[in-house]
């Protein structure tokens, strides 16, 4: 692959509830752009980005899937994100590394309590941000009533770019608003499609959204208010302006629709976000702080001519040891270069660059500033920290690690574990800085604590699958620190205490 410059580059959260969709529109976004020759299905434990085996075997992502696709001469980086509430962190850290956010709202299930969670997030970061109602082809499904709950409880910034065509099991497309186009789709989930006239029958409900639509864009600029006013009316070109304009500034939230098992959809949510999501050089300066001692706050610019700050957002182990995932925040990062870790102020040296799809490496000749890549076999370079050239004296201020809400004791099956116990545990801790873990010294047990039941689970799971050590999840011990010795019989005892009055006695 090439280096983009950082106008051309395009970085993308996939987040939303649990079973929203997601990981199939990821697959189906990879699939669209040529990255991958097949659609991967969550079913059939296929997905490129889902490759964990935990993953796998419970249907649902449990961290950071990154991907990318070269799409209109731009690099587009997506990072899949986990629904699933125990994994909120990997959602805070891919937030924090992108400059847009696609939710994906399940059809049938409407806004969930962690997709408003997530997407309330994403516009406190000032990222833009679309939704992609997913699973169309679900029954009774009512496009219209789930676009009313998107106003209702999570925008009233959201509208429809597009409208399907057909309804369930007949849901063959959908209509782009600002052409008035029809886009007809294979059922042969190739994602081919046919560009026709808007069917006849949907011609009044196509002019009514599409009138909201134009609408909704020139309320976002005043220079389009002004022209809507006085002609009634907007060109293709001045409505794609406007959403351009509409969106980066967080004024719009196009709405578009499909099914990504079926491969419906996928291409227009490519050719939105690279014609309309903001670049990484649209966006201002990035929060950090000074590893001097008194940590001051600082900007740290988004500057391609000044030296390399790097961001660490994700760590995972694979076969090729462990995988650091970064973003350059500032200038270029090279290969084989040596860097300071100012968070843990330690020196490493990258050796190979690759740009990630799922497990999979590509070479990365050197990431421009805004960019996404990945880094193999650093020594301590972990979640969360900060890398720079070396003399470095800022690092990237990111999400606050959660504290741990539950702990449980754990146990070896077999009798002189806890030493390899320990050891699975420490790895695990260093991939995920939102686990816990260690030795009570009253109740001599191993201790794991994280955010939530599932957590520490899949914790296990993993623990077993790479050190084949079993594992049992108990209560954690109370020490008693009062403890009854011995029997007693015929203790008396009296007070007396005067005070004034009548004083005490007991």
């Amino acid at each position: 692959m090439k280096t983009y410059d950082t106008s051309d580059i395009r970085n993308v959260a996939l987040i939303g509830h649990k079973n929203s969709g997601k990981t199939s529109l990821a697959e189906a976004l990879l699939f669209a752009g040529k990255q991958t020759n097949r659609l991967g299905s969550i079913q059939e434990h296929n997905t490129v980005m889902d490759f964990e085996a935990e993953e796998q075997r419970r249907e649902m992502s449990i961290q950071l899937g990154v991907g990318f696709v070269e799409h209109q001469k731009r690099k587009l980086n997506f990072v899949d994100t986990p629904g699933e509430p125990n994994f909120f962190f990997s959602v805070q850290q891919a937030l924090a590394v992108c400059e847009g956010a696609v939710l994906v709202i399940s059809a049938s299930d409407g806004v969930q309590a962690s997709a408003e969670k997530a997407f309330n997030l994403a516009r406190e970061h000032g990222l833009a941000c679309a939704v992609f109602v997913s699973k169309i082809e679900r029954e009774q499904v009512d496009f219209t009533k789930v676009l009313a709950d998107l106003r209702e409880n999570l925008s009233p910034q959201a509208v429809a770019l597009q409208l399907p065509i057909g309804a369930e099991a007949d849901f063959t497309g959908v209509v782009d608003l600002v052409e008035r186009k029809a886009l007809t789709y294979k059922k042969d989930g190739s994602g081919s499609a046919t560009v026709g006239e808007v069917p006849a029958e949907m011609k009044d409900a196509v002019e009514t959204a599409r009138a909201k639509l134009i609408e909704e864009v020139a309320s976002a600029d005043d220079a389009l208010l002004e022209k809507f006013l006085e002609a009634g009316e907007l060109s293709e070109q001045e409505m794609l302006a406007g959403l351009q304009k509409g969106i980066g500034s967080g004024k719009l939230v196009p709405v578009l629709c499909g099914s990504s098992t079926a491969n419906i959809g996928a291409a227009p949510v490519l050719d939105l976000i690279a014609d309309a999501f903001p670049s990484p050089a649209d966006r201002g300066a990035v929060a950090g702080l000074t590893t001097d001692s008194e940590a001051k706050e600082v900007e740290i610019a988004r500057d391609p001519a000044q030296p390399f700050v790097g961001y660490v957002f994700s760590t995972y182990a694979d076969q090729m040891g462990i995988i650091n995932c970064c973003r350059v925040f500032r200038g270029a990062a090279m290969p084989d270069t040596a860097v300071l870790n100012t968070s843990r102020n330690s020196k490493e040296r990258f050796g190979s660059l690759v740009a990630l799809v799922g497990k999979k490496h590509e070479p990365h000749p050197g990431p421009a500033c805004g960019d996404i890549f990945a880094v193999v076999k650093l020594k301590d370079s972990r979640t969360g920290d900060t890398l720079t050239v070396e003399r470095g004296n800022v690092k990237v201020r990111g999400p606050a690690v959660p504290s741990a809400a539950i702990t449980f004791a754990v146990r070896g099956k077999s009798k002189g574990d806890e030493d390899k116990i320990g050891q699975g545990l420490n790895k695990l801790a260093f991939e995920d800085p939102s686990l816990f873990y260690g030795v009570d010294p009253r109740s001599k047990d191993t201790l794991v604590s994280g955010v939530g039941q599932v957590h520490i689970e899949v914790a296990l799971e993993k623990l077993k699958r790479r050190t084949g050590l079993e594992v049992e999840l108990l209560p954690p011990k109370v020490p008693y620190r009062e403890t009854i010795r011995k029997k007693v019989q015929n203790v008396e005892g009296k007070h007396k205490k005067q005070t004034g009055g009548r004083g005490q006695f007991g």
